[in-house]
């Protein structure tokens, strides 16, 4: 896959993101290994970790998984493996299979660097995301403004049961601020 960019943020990075998660979800079903060639610019070749949400018919949750750091060369090809990660190997779900693709929408996450939160107060469940962790590495992460999720509240409870960490286990609390992407309909 060949993509130019010449924008750098807003809807043409968007669209190229989406269209990155949906062809490495395509080209896996090709049994295709190779990674493409992405000539990118601004945001796609920074580095930086990535979520990958699908989505399913009426906007079911499909699968979600991402990195909080960087493990790949630049957005784009991590956003390029994070979407096998989504829809392979979630464990929530069973793997995506080839005949709903046409009906999944992909929505990609890119992720700004964690921040220390000393107090509750710098928290905003609409505008950061949240990872909480225990002394033992237990880990509960949280993306922000996701549906039903009103509160800190909610979500320091959903990131606790997410990383399987007690109501009054000490935890290390650290934000972090995302730019959505999501693939029009």
């Amino acid at each position: 896959m060949n993509t130019k960019m010449n924008k750098s943020e807003g809807q043409g990075t968007g669209k190229v993101l989406s269209q990155i998660a949906r062809r490495s979800i395509e080209a896996a079903f090709r049994s295709d290994t190779e990674e493409p060639a992405i000539a990118v610019e601004g945001i796609l070749g920074e580095r930086h970790g990535v979520f990958v949400t699908i989505r399913g018919r009426r906007g079911k949750l499909r699968g979600c998984v991402g990195t909080l750091t960087p493990h790949f060369a630049n957005t784009a090809e991590e956003t390029w493996h994070v979407a096998r990660d989504a829809a392979f190997l979630d464990g929530r779900f069973a793997p995506v299979d080839a005949h709903e693709l046409k009906h999944l929408r992909f929505e990609v996450s890119v992720l700004f660097p964690l921040e220390e939160v000393t107090s509750t107060a710098e928290l905003d469940p609409q505008r950061y995301g949240v990872m909480l962790a225990t002394e033992d590495n237990r880990r509960g992460v949280l993306l922000p403004d996701v549906k039903g999720i009103k509160t800190v509240g909610q979500q320091l409870t959903t990131a606790r049961r997410k990383g399987g960490i007690g109501e009054f286990e000490p935890v290390r609390i650290q934000r972090f601020a995302v730019k959505k992407f999501r693939e029009e309909d």
